[in-house]
């Protein structure tokens, strides 16, 4: 069968804030409705642990407020290198002065088992 440890082999409990959080006091976490950013490993349902003191970077997934809604988006560069809000579904790419960062996405946390379709 498969060893279980026992209490006195346990020198310490795991603790995911140790692993997934740098920023515990500027770090929550949302609850991802679509699959929009399903080529970037992001699903419905998923978990992202966000952090509003990370410094955003092209690259990075966020959550921005762009005119009153908020979206997960990529962050890229424009032409002129300036860094806009992305969004997978369109064309959409304001400017990051048009946009209120509200968090990077850190880590994504998802099922794998039961639920998860695989495509």
């Amino acid at each position: 069968g498969f060893p279980a440890p026992t209490d006195d082999a346990v020198e310490r409990r795991l603790c995911l804030d140790d692993h997934l959080i740098r920023n515990p006091e500027s770090t929550f976490l949302v609850r991802v409705s679509g699959d929009a950013l399903a080529g970037a490993g992001i699903h419905d349902g998923d978990l992202l642990v966000m952090d509003r003191a990370t410094p955003p970077l092209a690259g990075n997934v966020v959550l921005a407020v762009v005119e009153g809604v908020a979206v997960l988006a990529h962050l890229g560069r424009d032409a002129q290198g300036r860094l806009r809000v992305q969004a997978a579904e369109s064309g959409f790419a304001p400017p990051l002065d048009k946009a209120t960062m509200v968090g990077v996405a850190r880590w994504v946390i998802h099922r794998l088992w039961p639920g998860r379709v695989s495509s």
